[in-house]
């Protein structure tokens, strides 16, 4: 390594080349480091957006409806809407909003879209959650379709 520095940059005697390679390899060594460290920092800062329910304040207490009772009573809106099959239901928070993503299978067969049938599921589980448990602080409810079914 010596020889090839000392062929590129002429000027340099034998003992600055080895100070030049040393410098290269402390620096490669520190910007190690400094990746690592900003690793672990970004695991320990970034933030879990899910969320375990929701809390209702009422007249004398609080009510706490949990993601696993949304998530059943959204799996009953199933059979409303046999194009699609409800894989996996998950209440997030993005930001000051609850939010609910909801993975489906789309049957490809079916003669109505999926923009028409978002929006029927959307609307019907936001009716759903309000008539229900009375939430009405869910933003929007995002639909996932990682493959279609056949």
């Amino acid at each position: 390594m010596k020889n090839i520095l000392l062929k590129i940059f002429p000027s340099l005697n034998a003992e600055s080349g080895y100070y030049f390679l040393l410098g290269m390899f402390c620096t490669m060594v520190i910007l190690f480091i400094i990746c690592i460290i900003a690793i672990i920092i970004w695991l320990i800062i970034r933030k879990n957006r899910s969320v375990s329910g929701i809390s209702i304040p009422s007249e004398h207490g609080s009510l706490f409806i949990s993601a696993t009772a949304i998530s059943d009573l959204l799996y009953s809106l199933d059979d409303s809407f046999p194009q699609l099959e409800i894989v996996r239901i998950k209440l997030i928070r993005d930001g000051n909003e609850l939010a609910i993503q909801v993975k489906v299978y789309y049957s490809a067969a079916s003669e109505i879209s999926m923009l028409q049938l978002t929006e029927g599921f959307q609307t019907k589980a936001l009716e759903l959650l309000k008539k229900s448990f009375g939430i009405e602080n869910i933003s929007r409810i995002d639909l996932a379709v990682p493959k279609s079914k056949f």
